[in-house]
């Protein structure tokens, strides 16, 4: 994980699985582990592009690298799988979500990325978790979100992974001062049990006036024992203000067999008989003539016999002929005990059969025990052939879970072959066998809708958490899927409008006549479609086609109110969106992420607003949810009365009441005379007031009512949790500066 002072990553997660931990290889003749040293280098580097001869210096001295601020921008994002040959990696850019043109581009700024050695790419996998956050300023309450979303990352990783984060904190944790971005900080280690090694100065201002200890390696605590050291290395071509920091980790990798091992040669006996014996006899001598005649001690001698036999041998190999390689006939690649038995009687039936003269008549009973013996060791070694397929598949599957190295290299022996094919893949838990229902299972991993409800949450500024129903619902946009079966139910409104003696429209009529519903038919896929939505009968519009005015209309009127009641329904069914009103209008933005202004300030109090309302502002009571063992108290930190609730936070804590009152009492007064001109049989519930005014209002039944909501009461509520949100990090931080001096005293 790679974090920065001015840069927070979307939590892009290197997740180097436990069962790789211990990962081990095979040679031809034993078993081999190698224990090796994984070297994490983290480095503020300050513009990536003066930073090649600092990887020209460290490919061979490490592994991975923890980069932040390089100064990229997406579109340039591929230079940084370009820095070196031998690395790969994760990256993101300041404006990843929302990338600016490559001819508008400003000056660089922040940015971070993960580079690996490609021999360690099959042991990675990235996770993208956390929340779209990838800018943090100095101010204090971001510093707190950031921190708040790697406790939620720390709580759901910590059992199962070793969890390392680097990167430039800007902040001195090692001086003796009481800063909020300090304590905060400290808390988060102390809560996860992290810790780190004092390494001294690592920034120094370019002006040269002051410099700071800010860059930091953390890790877990039970894994000290993993931990060789951390130090700052004297790196030479390092031009950045930063000093990187390396953190050398054991680490068990699979070993590479080498092919400079040793090799056994077998030396054939010479035929002398075949040799040109004179041409040896001359190299014998010329060898001879080069020793001493009289060696004085026992060194000299035993140098002297080493030399004759180099000379013999030289010689030997000068005038013998090669060895010619006898070509073996083929031997069985799989032999069990069914074959071996098999082999047996086939043999037995063969010396009978030429015992007996080698009979030519087919009818000869020893002719019928040969052909007999020959079809079953036949018959006998196909059936082991498949057994050993289907054992291969089975391991490279569970290979697929526990051992990820294994299950690489079988892979790659499997695609050498290129004889057979998996037919099986696991898609979240889901087996699709046979090769239609793996491709639908690989369209159901690579879904698009998938990608196109992230880039929604990320406009909305919500977690990737948030329930679908609660994000249509805000951006009154419809499904993908539903707009691209739009696009091609208008489509056949196309075809059944064209000339009927145009091939589209005859190909239509012959296969909505002819083919069954299991066709993989456009036509009779369009036809479900319809059905889905209501639209019976398409052949009947096929011979009476509607207009294309009057198509649209009925197709936009069936697929709208098919998702408007599904999505609604879906949305009754989460505990977290109770305080939603449960209105989906299609093309229209829910008023509740609507700014009345275009005002910058007010834009900035949506996503609070938007988070408290779907269930996803990180209250004492969620991060209790997410510990373990009862380990983080839900009490509220800042009146210690009662669980720190929704409810509590809004209308209950004492410490908030200098925040809540004025604002409070004017959303009660607009509120009863806006309420009072709508006739509701049910009772106002305060709480769902502040949350969301919407619920009671109606803009169909009453325009002025809704009118006067958005623009009277809305704003009151929008700011009230607004001034709540501030407050309340205001507060912690002083909750958390007095239990330092307490500490510290």
């Amino acid at each position: 994980m790679n974090t920065s002072s001015d840069v927070i990553s979307e939590y892009d997660v290197l997740d180097f699985k436990n069962d790789c931990i211990n990962v081990h290889c095979v040679n031809k003749d034993k078993d081999v582990r190698s224990n090796s040293t994984l070297r994490i280098l983290d480095f503020n580097c300050k513009n990536i592009l003066t930073c090649g001869p600092l990887f020209k210096e460290l490919e061979r001295k490490i592994d991975i690298f923890l980069l932040q601020e390089h100064w990229l921008y997406d579109c340039q994002l591929n230079i940084l799988q370009e820095l070196h040959n031998d690395f790969t990696g994760t990256d993101k850019a300041v404006d990843s979500n929302d990338p600016i043109k490559p001819l508008h581009m400003p000056r660089g700024y922040g940015g971070v990325a993960i580079l690996w050695k490609k021999n360690l790419d099959k042991l990675v996998t990235t996770l993208p978790i956390g929340n779209e956050r990838i800018q943090g300023h100095n101010h204090l309450n971001e510093l707190y979100e950031c921190i708040d979303q790697l406790h939620e990352i720390m709580e759901v990783y910590k059992a199962t992974h070793q969890i390392i984060i680097g990167g430039d904190f800007n902040e001195n944790i090692f001086k003796e001062n009481n800063s909020n971005r300090k304590n905060y900080i400290l808390d988060f280690m102390s809560d996860h049990n992290l810790s780190t090694t004092e390494v001294g100065i690592t920034y120094t201002h370019t002006s040269g006036i002051s410099s700071s200890a800010i860059d930091y390696i953390l890790y877990q605590e039970k894994f000290k024992d993993y931990i060789i050291n951390i130090e700052k290395p004297d790196i030479i071509s390092n031009v950045s203000d930063h000093l990187p920091i390396l953190l050398q980790l054991k680490y068990e990798l699979p070993c590479i067999n080498s092919e400079s091992q040793t090799q056994v040669t077998t030396n054939h006996k010479v035929k002398w008989n075949n040799i040109d014996r004179d041409k040896y006899k001359i190299l014998v001598e010329e060898g001879i003539a080069l020793l001493k005649v009289d060696p004085m001690n026992p060194n000299e001698l035993d140098e002297a016999f080493q030399t004759l036999n180099h000379t013999i041998t030289k010689a030997t190999l000068a005038v013998a002929p090669k060895k010619e390689k006898k070509i073996r006939k083929k031997k069985l690649q799989i032999m069990t005990e069914n074959i071996s038995q098999a082999i047996s009687e086939k043999k037995i039936a063969f010396f009978q059969w030429k015992q007996n003269g080698r009979p030519p008549d087919p009818n000869n009973p020893f002719t019928i025990q040969k052909k007999i013996t020959t079809f079953s060791l036949r018959k006998q070694c196909r059936i082991e052939a498949a057994l050993q397929r289907i054992q291969e598949r089975q391991k490279i599957i569970d290979a697929g879970y526990n051992d990820p190295a294994l299950f690489y290299s079988l892979i790659k022996k499997q695609r050498g072959r290129l004889s057979r094919f998996i037919e099986e893949l696991t898609v979240d838990e889901e087996i699709f066998q046979s090769p239609v229902n793996v491709m639908k299972g690989w369209n159901k991993h690579f879904d698009i809708s998938i990608q196109y409800k992230k880039w929604i949450k990320q406009i909305l500024s919500l977690n990737s958490n948030v329930a679908d129903s609660a994000v249509y619902t805000l951006s009154g946009l419809l499904p993908i899927e539903a707009e691209i079966h739009v696009k091609a139910i208008n489509l056949f409104g196309n075809i059944s409008r064209a000339n009927c003696d145009s091939i589209e429209w005859r190909l239509a009529e012959r296969q909505l006549q002819i083919k069954p519903h299991n066709s993989c038919s456009w036509f009779i896929e369009v036809k479900e479609l319809c059905l889905k939505y209501e639209i019976n009968d398409l052949y009947a519009y096929l011979n009476n086609p509607l207009s294309k005015f009057q198509w649209k209309k009925l197709v936009k009127s069936k697929i709208h109110d098919y998702w408007t009641s599904k999505i609604i329904d879906e949305s009754k069914g989460y505990s977290t969106l109770k305080f939603m009103d449960h209105k989906y209008n299609i093309g229209s933005v829910h008023p509740l992420a609507i700014s009345v202004s275009a005002n910058l300030k007010d834009i900035r109090k949506i996503p609070v607003r938007l988070k408290i309302s779907t269930g996803n502002y990180i209250l004492q009571t969620h991060k209790a949810s997410f510990s373990k063992n009862n380990y983080i108290s839900p009490t509220c930190k800042l009146c210690s009365k009662a669980d720190e609730t929704v409810e509590h936070f809004i209308l209950l804590c004492e410490k908030l009441e200098e925040a809540r009152i004025p604002l409070l009492s004017k959303i009660l007064d607009n509120g009863s005379l806006i309420l009072a001109k709508v006739a509701t049989s049910f009772p106002i519930d305060l709480i769902q007031l502040i949350i969301n005014p919407f619920c009671y209002v109606d803009i169909n039944a009453n325009r002025t009512v809704f009118e006067e909501t958005s623009n009277i009461l809305e704003p009151l509520c929008r700011q009230l949790l607004y001034n709540l949100h501030n407050k309340r990090y205001a507060l912690l931080a002083n909750i958390d500066k007095q239990g330092s001096r307490k500490s510290n005293f």
